[in-house]
């Protein structure tokens, strides 16, 4: 006999596609994305870049009063007479110009058995240096006549000396010397050798000797209209009708320029001065062109525009 077996439910699998499953990995990778992206949001620093422009502006002193106070120093320091009450009133002046203590160093620098006695001719400034708006140092030379008297035989030795001098200037714009003058190197020559200038090839020279012989022979007593058919641009200036006399051409050379038809001219004119027949040998630098005739034009004439 057969025994039945309980009723039993089935039971159930669910099965998920795999469509499903990526859908859902995605799913949660966006919600991951936004959620950083927002996190991100609030936590980046903001960065910006930053360009600095260092503007150096340079100071322009006024050395008039440093100039005239050391002129007026050394005219004093480098006089002296063998005198005793001459070197007395000497060091009183000098006190108006030292600090106490170089006052004190100096004062007894002249003596009275001095033979000579020096009178300054002159006093040149050549430079001045200055670390602050307080501090100079200035080179300077003076030129010295030194009268020695010999048994009464005056004679007179004219020297020139070069010194460096400290000098200090306070709140209210008051110098005083703080240091000794040292002797200093002596101004030299420059070494500057100009170049020299030679003609182009294949320039009217002929043409443009004839055109400033004639303009120059015109320009000292020529009038504005007159000085107008042979300039452009104003290119050369009026001067004092009647005062000077053309005389010859010294020199003359001739170069092309960027632009066709426009040369660069250097030229050395005599001139004569008719009020004190003195001799001018001026030197020019002109750019000249030809259209229906030569004519002196601006220097922009002959550059190139750039396009």
């Amino acid at each position: 006999m057969k025994k039945d077996k309980p009723n039993q439910k089935p039971i159930k699998i669910i099965r998920k596609r795999k469509g499903q499953i990526k859908y859902h990995i995605l799913t949660v990778l966006v919600v991951l994305s936004i959620l950083f992206a927002v996190y991100k949001n609030f936590t980046v620093v903001d960065t910006h870049t930053i360009t600095q422009e260092t503007i150096i502006k340079h100071e322009i002193i006024d050395t008039t009063g440093i100039q005239s106070f050391v002129k007026n120093f050394a005219k004093e320091f480098y006089s002296w007479s063998n005198d005793e009450l001459a070197q007395k009133k000497r060091n009183d002046r000098l006190s108006l110009y030292m600090s106490d203590e170089l006052y004190r160093i100096n004062s007894g620098s002249i003596v009275s058995e001095l033979h000579e006695s020096s009178q300054v001719t002159d006093v040149q400034i050549w430079e001045i240096e200055s670390d602050n708006e307080e501090t100079f140092n200035i080179w300077y030379t003076v030129d010295q006549r030194l009268i020695v008297n010999q048994e009464e035989n005056q004679k007179n030795n004219n020297i020139v000396s070069s010194y460096k001098l400290t000098i200090h200037k306070d709140a209210k714009g008051a110098y005083v010397v703080t240091g000794n003058p040292s002797p200093y190197k002596m101004p030299e020559a420059s070494s500057y050798m100009e170049e020299i200038k030679i003609n182009d090839q294949d320039v009217p020279l002929q043409e443009v000797e004839t055109f400033l012989q004639t303009f120059f022979g015109l320009y000292p007593n020529a009038s504005k209209q007159e000085l107008d058919f042979f300039v452009l641009d104003e290119a050369v200036p009026l001067i004092e009708s009647g005062r000077y006399s053309f005389e010859n051409i010294l020199s003359l050379v001739i170069q092309e320029t960027e632009v066709d038809n426009v040369y660069m001219v250097f030229t050395t004119i005599r001139f004569s001065d008719n009020l004190t027949d003195m001799e001018h040998i001026s030197q020019y630098e002109l750019f000249i062109t030809k259209n229906d005739n030569w004519q002196i034009t601006s220097p922009e004439a002959g550059r190139v525009n750039p396009t």
